[in-house]
């Protein structure tokens, strides 16, 4: 098996395996984008052609323009590419960082709530809701005789008032699992769990931007 485009950035630049996955799939993106084809084995000679570079100025969205400039950029330096070809890529990424900052202050930009606070009550309540539709079906009673749509409205109470326990952290819900303790000792510890043991669950994070750093987290569900 081959190396992996990321393990080249990693072995070159001695980037974060993380951070250098998240350069390697914008650039495979970019390449695809520009060159309508999947791109195969770890070339990047790719980026010093001009039809790469244009292609990345006339991104519209600045902070996709960004993300984009840096990825090339640093695949163009995992290589060992000549100052000139480089440059370019900087000044985009750095003209792209200048716009964004100046879009930020002037007020245009979009905010997804209306009242932050206000919509964040709401989310956090709504287990109270679903409770009160579990308590009238007597779902708790039924066990496992659940029907399927039954066993979703658990679900999405069990989700929901996680939620209201445990405020979302990036992404680590999507690579949470619920997990028994036996499952939970057999695993490779990879990822994150919720262990529902008898009496208390712990969510135990493994998968986090900083866990280089700050190693497993523990929290009392």
């Amino acid at each position: 098996m081959g190396t992996e485009l990321y393990e080249v950035i990693v072995n070159a630049l001695g980037r974060k395996e993380r951070t250098a996955k998240v350069y390697a799939a914008t650039i495979k993106r970019i390449y695809k984008q520009v060159f309508k084809k999947t791109l195969e084995g770890n070339d990047l000679q790719f980026i010093k052609k001009a039809k790469t570079l244009n292609y990345v100025k006339k991104i519209v969205n600045l902070t996709r323009r960004k993300n984009a400039a840096t990825a090339l950029l640093v695949g163009l330096q995992a290589i060992k590419a000549p100052v000139k070809k480089v440059n370019p890529y900087r000044e985009i990424m750095m003209s792209a960082d200048r716009d964004y900052q100046k879009f930020l202050q002037s007020g245009q930009r979009k905010r997804p709530f209306a009242n932050a606070e206000a919509a964040w009550h709401l989310v956090s309540n709504l287990h109270k809701k679903v409770a009160k539709e579990i308590e009238a079906l007597r779902l708790w009673d039924l066990g496992e005789k659940v029907t399927p749509a039954e066993y979703r409205i658990l679900q999405a109470w069990l989700y929901l008032k996680w939620l209201n326990a445990m405020p979302p952290r990036r992404l680590e819900y999507s690579t949470t699992r619920l997990v028994t303790p036996a499952q939970y000792d057999a695993s490779e510890k990879k990822g994150n769990f919720i262990v529902m043991k008898p009496r208390k669950w712990f969510w135990i994070l493994y998968d986090f931007k900083n866990a280089d750093r700050k190693g497993v987290q523990r929290f009392p569900v």
